[in-house]
């Protein structure tokens, strides 16, 4: 068993929770790509909606890998 001083611990403690969060909002955007494809196709959204949500979330999951990289 390693014992870690307080303030180590709580740094450990605040990136599992911190990468579960990441990993969780990960999860979800990446579950919205197929739904906005169905929605263009149906012709629910704009291409360029479709377009522009896509860039969005892409770059929101570049951001989260760059996060977890980090932690």
């Amino acid at each position: 068993k390693i014992k870690l001083p307080p303030p180590t611990l709580r740094k450990v403690v605040a990136g599992q929770i911190m990468a579960r969060r990441l990993e969780s909002e990960k999860e979800k955007i990446e579950k919205i790509f197929p739904i906005l494809e169905k929605e263009y196709k149906e012709g629910i959204i704009s291409k360029e909606a479709y377009e522009e949500l896509v860039e969005k979330n892409k770059k929101r999951l570049e951001e989260i890998e760059r996060k977890l990289e980090e932690i």
